[in-house]
């Protein structure tokens, strides 16, 4: 019986099998600037014959460096096991690309440890240095990478077929990735005062832009061109009785060219500022008698300012 039983547990482990451990692609967010050169030296010094090129076919581990805001999150998926390990680093505290490169290194060997299991011949793993505590935090691999943002501000607008300076509100929606987007709501108020009565102007639009976007160390700027249109309404207030007011609503569009800075104030949230200028396509006017009382038309430009935070 103790035979059968040996002979057992000799034939069970003849016939495991041992999965070849896959080899890894390593993509890093243009966000990291000169520091990119440096954790890629270092990476391929640490993962050796590992490293593959990202253009090889095959089921690699794809590991990754990308900016949220103040940090740097660290990611390696596994797309054959569908298994995925994150980790945050404080791009202020820890952004020494030799320290980013270590802990993604540790990422990629926890991940091939945990899913493939080595051949009782191979030599042990190569020991990875460990990053201080202090620099690198654990994130669950269901924690969100933020990914959009919005923006409430206040600013001013001005044509410059009228000098008025409009002062305004405003939302905007902003997304992150490889094809930043981004939709607005505004609304302006004005007035103009002539020799028989005020007109006040009030513009209402819509905007949206496709942009590229730029972060350096924690501060994000972005760069796009769209589209605004939307309803210009213009009243007229006589200053006599002899006159009479009357009011025009209509359409109005054109492209614009704009951009956009944000600052961290804390982990999700930030100053933003946003400058924009486009030419009127379809031009409103009002008149006072022959005389051109108020218009948006030709070129305007506008800034705004507030606070953003990330979704």
């Amino acid at each position: 019986m103790r035979m059968l039983l040996a002979a057992t547990i000799v034939l069970g482990t003849s016939a495991i099998t041992y999965a070849a451990p896959p080899r890894v692609d390593v993509v890093l967010d243009e966000c990291l600037g000169p520091s990119r050169d440096e954790i890629l030296r270092v990476t391929r010094i640490e993962l050796g014959d590992a490293l593959s090129d990202p253009a090889a076919p095959g089921e690699n581990i794809h590991a990754s460096i990308a900016c949220a805001g103040p940090v740097a999150v660290l990611r390696v998926d596994d797309p054959s096991m569908q298994r995925t390990l994150w980790r945050r680093i404080d791009l202020v505290t820890g952004s020494e690309p030799r320290l980013l490169a270590l802990a993604l290194v540790e990422l990629v060997a926890s991940l091939r440890a945990e899913l493939y299991v080595p051949p009782p011949s191979s030599p042990p793993p190569a020991a990875v240095e460990h990053v201080a505590p202090s620099l690198a935090t654990a994130v669950a691999p269901t924690s969100a990478i933020p990914r959009y943002r919005i923006e409430l501000t206040g600013g001013a607008m001005t044509f410059s077929a009228d000098k008025t300076a409009l002062a305004g509100l405003g939302a905007r929606l902003s997304s992150r990735g490889r094809m930043p987007w981004l939709i607005d709501v505004q609304a302006h108020h004005g007035s103009n005062t002539t020799p028989i009565g005020e007109v006040t102007i009030d513009v209402s639009s819509l905007g949206a832009a496709l942009a590229i976007e730029r972060t350096a160390r924690s501060v994000r700027a972005s760069f796009g061109a769209g589209l605004r249109g939307g309803v210009v309404r213009m009243t007229g207030t006589p200053s006599s009785a002899i006159v009479m007011g009357s009011t025009t609503l209509s359409a109005w569009f054109g492209p614009i060219v704009l951009g956009d800075i944000a600052v961290p104030l804390t982990g999700r949230l930030a100053l933003a500022a946003a400058v924009e200028v486009g030419y009127v396509v379809a031009p409103v006017s009002a008149f006072a008698g022959d005389r051109r009382a108020a218009s948006v038309d030709g070129a305007w430009a506008q800034l705004h300012v507030g606070v953003g935070y990330s979704l």
